[in-house]
Formats: C-alpha cells, sequence, structure tokens
C-alpha cells in the first residue's frame, strides 16, 4: 500500500524520498496516536 502511494506521489510530481516519505507517515501516524490517548 505504501508502494502505491509513493508511485501516487511521484506521479503528481513529489520528489521526496521514500526514506523522508516513511518518516513524514510515521510523524503524522505517531501525532494522531498521541492525540488520542
Amino acid at each position: 500500500m505504501l508502494k502505491e502511494e509513493f508511485t501516487l506521489h511521484s506521479q503528481y510530481g513529489f520528489h521526496l524520498r521514500p526514506a523522508q516519505v516513511m518518516v513524514e507517515k510515521m510523524s503524522a501516524f505517531t501525532s494522531k496516536v498521541q492525540v488520542k490517548k
């Protein structure tokens, strides 16, 4: 699923490295979890 999302972003001209994308997704996910607590 992450690969599909990265491919989709690439098609729209995003030039982020996969690792950077993963970090951003994890940061967003972590912040959402912290908000729920």
